[in-house]
């Protein structure tokens, strides 16, 4: 009877050990993944910062940003809550599957949205992009009829004036006598 008690201790104390393990791998996991999401976004944000300075826009606010903050928040809380809830070995394994089926699942249904979202977003970008060529193009077409109408006026005001002073023959100025 001892030695199954024996046994039995070395069996809670193998588990706690395994579950302090486990909810510190998943500490650390939870630490990994929040750093590399950040360093995902710096990178993104001065990318795409860059970008739309270059053709004249601004960067707006995304509204999945509380979405996926919400989702991790919750998948971290929800591997601690599974590394500390008492079950064996076997059915811990089972659960983590599982969260890592769903996890797979919802970032799945996340990456389509955000993509949908950023076709929307090059949709526009692309719209304006080619209003604006279209209006420099416009201005450009402007100036030129302008700038031609303008010369064309020049030259008859300047044949007006030599066609005046042939018929007139040359003025002398009286006081410098030129």
């Amino acid at each position: 009877m001892r030695s199954i008690s024996n046994s039995a201790d070395q069996a809670v104390e193998q588990v706690k050990d395994t579950a302090s393990q486990a909810k510190g791998s998943l500490v650390e996991l939870g630490t990994q993944i929040f750093k590399f999401m950040n360093t995902l976004r710096d990178m993104e944000i001065r990318g795409a910062d860059r970008i739309l300075d270059k053709v004249g826009l601004q960067r707006r606010a995304s509204p999945f940003a509380p979405v996926l903050w919400i989702a991790a928040g919750a998948f971290v809380g929800g591997a601690a809550a599974i590394a500390l809830a008492p079950v064996s070995g076997k059915e811990l394994r089972k659960r983590l599957a599982q969260l890592l089926d769903q996890g797979i699942e919802e970032a799945k249904i996340i990456g389509k949205e955000t993509e949908a979202k950023v076709e929307g977003v090059m949709h526009d970008a692309k719209s304006k992009v080619e209003d604006a060529k279209s209006k420099v193009d416009d201005a450009m077409h402007d100036a030129k009829k302008t700038a031609t109408a303008a010369a064309s006026n020049l030259e008859s005001r300047i044949g007006n004036a030599m066609d005046e002073q042939k018929r007139n023959g040359p003025k002398v100025d009286q006081h410098t006598g030129r």
